[in-house]
């Protein structure tokens, strides 16, 4: 398993979310992003990693950074809940 190491309150926040995720089999042949630095989180759990601010997979979405809550995310995120998936 491969988490980063930076010990930023928001970079600790995000790598245990990945982490959980992951270990679900959650990302198992999906597609999701995250920092490039989180990579490899992604990949060691047989995901695969995608360089966009936002990605849905099936009932799986993932952005970058809450700085990518503003993009289409937000919009995606919200017909996913709509939807029930």
């Amino acid at each position: 398993m491969t988490i980063s190491d930076d010990n930023q309150p928001a970079d600790r926040s995000r790598r245990e979310f990945l982490k959980g995720v992951a270990l679900a089999g959650m990302l198992q042949g999906r597609k999701a992003t995250t920092v490039p630095k989180c990579a490899l989180d992604i990949t060691s759990f047989g995901g695969s990693y995608v360089d966009q601010p936002h990605v849905r997979d099936g009932n799986v979405i993932s952005c970058r950074t809450w700085h990518d809550y503003g993009t289409l995310f937000m919009k995606d995120f919200i017909r996913m809940l709509k939807s029930g998936a």
